[in-house]
Order: structure tokens, then C-alpha cells, then sequence
């Protein structure tokens, strides 16, 4: 999911009105739908991107044309689908390096219709549609670029300092799976993905055509170079395409924005209601391999003080169990707003009456038979009931 914002910058007199205006096309990477202000997000403050969508128009339903980074750059820029000009890959790594990689020469962007009629045009970030000289922003309309053109590039340059880093590996020391943190805290290593590609080989950091040494954290530089681009053509039409590579992997930041966000938890948190104790023992376990950091209850009273300490992104929820069982415990989670819309995955060696099954239709997502399920079909249900859930909420809010 990637966030577009085009926003007009207005600088000429009443009496002009005939001037074209300034276009800023601003393009953050990877953002979800559920991660603003404006789109009901109340732990991440966005209050410049909040103000755009207050004072603008919001397109609540538009969708890119591509399920991946570069594929959909190339719709947005073109205006068509990529199927019509076979652009339908997502190169990583060397094969940006493919000449035959890239967005072909005979299809116009945006950047190319404004550089006709008169428009000053730039590129400040990420491009992605082709690392082959023969495919180069200068050569699709873009009078100016800074940036890199591969799909992805560490914010700072090695050794990476004051920053932390988060990466993806295939396996942690030891050849074991979950979650890794150095001593001081500024690297972290987690198999969730695999390994991280290698960004930066053959991907310098360039002005026009040529690599250029940058230190700065590489948002503060886009926004530098951004706001240069704009106070050196302020007084002409121009148009500025800026693609940031935030919130896209690498995950490298400073300890100013770690600071800011410090209260916000690990959403990646579960809880697990079962007056069994192997059985928790169990889940655990298979939850813990996943990245999951678990909280336990006996009964629903247990549950209910668990969630009031810190709402879990889901709960596994046993039926029979001692003080409150499974089926009280869901009648007060749905009757209380703070609590209704977290997604329930039963699991139950019950047998279940025609009325069970009715009631947990209403209100759970997920029933499961105990011992009837293996760790990866248990994780695949939990993710598709939580995807399922934020899709819900996100169509409430829109």
C-alpha cells in the first residue's frame, strides 16, 4: 500500500489567475491505509498530512493498479495500466541492472506532458522503474533529479551510525528463528522475511547523472533538496515529484523520531484464554516462533484485567473453562466499545450445538477444534482474521 498526495502550491496574485499552478506529486512508500491521523489512526500524530486531507479532497476509494512498488510507480506516472505496456515486474537488487528492465522509452509520464508545456520538472527520491542508464528520469521529462534508482537505500551510509537499524535475516546467530537485539540496542535482526536485499550495491545516491557522498539521514535530504527545488523555481510553473522511501525496508531511524513514537506498543501482541495449562504452554510456544509476544489467562475474569492492562491485536479463546467461561467472557467484550471490534479465534474441543455455532458465528471470527490444526495453519488464520478485521474497520471509517 502506498499513499499519493498532490497538492497545488498557489504563489501568484489574483490578477493572474491565468498562470499555471505548482504541482507537488508527494508519494510515501509502503504506507498503510491505517497508519494517518486522518484515516482514524490515533497512536501516530500526522498533523501536516491530517491538514492536506482536511483542507483537500480525499479519494477514500482509489487504488493503485499494481499489487507492488514498481509496477504501480509506473501506472501512477503514465496514467495507463501496466499490463498495456508489459510493465507487470518488481525488479530487486542486480536486476535493476537489466536493460531491459525499466519503463519503456515510448510511454509519456506526467513529468514529460508538463516538460512540453512549459513546466520546470523534478524528481527528488525513489524511481524504480529502471537502474539502466537507458532508463534514467532525465530521460522520461525530468529536468532535475536526486535520488536513487533502485528499489530501496539505507538512510545513512555504513557503518550506520546513530541510527537503529532493523533488518530482515533468514536465521538469527545460533540458526534460530524469532527476534535478535544487540547489546546497545541499535540492531535488530528478525526472520519474519527472509534476507534483506542488498541496497545500496551498484546504487548511489546521484544529482542529474552523477553519484554524489550524502550523509545526511536520507529524508532530511529529499526534504532538503525538495525544498531547494521549490524555492529555486517558486516563480515559474514547475512540477515536483517526490517518492520518499519511508516507511520502506530498510528500517533505519534516528533516536529524535524513536523518542517521539515511545509510547506507541508492539501491536504484535496476543492473548491467550485457556484454563489448560499445556495447552497455553503450547500455543505459546508456536506463537512466540512467530514473533507474537503472548499474554495468558485461566478464565475470563483473568481476561478481562489482561485486556484492560493492554488491548491484544487478537485473542485465542478457549470455551469451557472455571469463573467465566468463553461464552460470558464474549458477551462483554461485544457489549463494551473498547473491546468489540478485537478478532476472536475459538478454540474448543466442545462439541458445539446448532445454538454455539449461531452465537459464535455473531460474534468471533475463527472456530478451531483443539488438536486439529498445525502451527502454520494456526498462524495463517490469525493473520487472515486480523487482515480481515482492520478491512472492516478501515470500510467503517470511510
Amino acid at each position: 500500500m502506498r499513499f499519493v498526495f498532490i497538492f497545488f502550491l498557489i504563489s501568484w496574485s489574483i490578477g493572474a489567475a491565468e498562470r499555471p499552478p505548482n504541482i507537488v506529486l508527494l508519494l510515501a512508500d509502503d504506507l498503510g491505509y491505517g497508519e494517518l491521523g486522518c484515516q482514524g489512526n490515533k497512536q501516530i500524530p500526522t498533523p501536516h498530512i491530517d491538514s492536506i486531507a482536511k483542507n483537500g479532497v480525499r479519494f477514500t476509494q482509489g487504488y493503485v493498479t499494481a499489487a507492488y512498488c514498481s509496477a504501480s510507480r509506473a501506472g501512477l506516472l503514465t496514467g495507463r495500466y501496466q499490463t498495456r505496456f508489459g510493465y507487470e515486474f518488481n525488479p530487486t537488487g542486480a536486476p535493476n541492472e537489466d536493460p531491459m528492465a525499466g519503463l519503456p522509452r515510448n510511454q509519456r509520464t506526467l513529468a514529460r506532458h508538463l516538460h512540453n508545456v512549459g513546466y520546470t520538472t523534478g524528481l527528488i527520491g525513489k524511481w524504480h522503474l529502471g537502474g539502466h542508464a537507458k532508463f534514467h528520469p532525465i530521460r522520461h521529462g525530468f529536468d532535475e533529479f536526486f535520488g536513487f534508482t533502485h528499489e530501496g537505500h539505507y538512510f545513512v551510509p555504513p557503518p550506520w551510525k546513530g541510527v537503529t537499524t532493523w533488518l530482515r535475516r533468514c536465521a538469527l546467530p545460533g540458526n534460530k528463528r524469532g527476534r535478535f537485539t544487540s547489546a546497545d540496542g541499535k540492531l535488530i535482526y528478525s526472520t519474519h522475511l527472509g534476507d534483506e536485499p542488498s541496497y545500496d550495491a551498484n546504487n548511489p545516491i546521484v544529482r542529474g547523472g552523477q553519484p554524489v557522498e550524502e550523509k545526511a539521514y536520507l529524508t532530511d535530504a529529499f526534504t532538503r533538496e525538495a525544498t531547494d527545488f521549490i524555492g529555486r523555481h517558486r516563480d515559474k510553473p514547475f512540477f515536483l515529484y517526490l517518492p520518499f522511501a519511508i516507511p520502506h525496508l530498510s528500517i533505519q531511524t534516528t533516536g529524535k523520531w524513536l523518542e517521539k513514537y515511545k509510547a506507541i506498543t508492539n501491536r504484535r501482541h496476543i492473548l491467550v484464554v485457556d484454563d489448560d495449562e499445556p495447552t497455553r504452554i503450547i500455543l505459546r510456544k508456536m506463537l512466540v516462533k512467530d514473533g507474537w509476544r503472548v499474554a495468558e489467562a485461566k478464565h475470563g475474569k483473568d481476561a478481562l484485567k489482561c485486556i484492560n492492562r493492554e488491548k491484544p491485536e487478537l485473542i485465542l479463546l478457549d470455551l469451557l473453562m472455571p469463573v467465566m467461561d468463553g461464552f460470558e467472557l464474549l458477551k462483554i467484550l461485544k457489549a463494551d466499545d473498547a473491546s468489540k471490534n478485537i478478532p476472536i479465534i475459538v478454540i474448543t474441543s466442545k462439541d458445539l450445538t446448532e445454538e454455539d455455532y449461531a452465537f459464535l458465528t455473531d460474534n468471533v471470527d475463527r472456530v478451531i477444534q483443539k488438536g486439529k490444526y498445525t502451527r502454520k495453519e494456526l498462524i495463517t488464520r490469525i493473520n487472515e482474521a486480523i487482515k480481515e478485521s482492520n478491512l472492516k474497520m478501515y470500510q467503517k471509517g470511510n
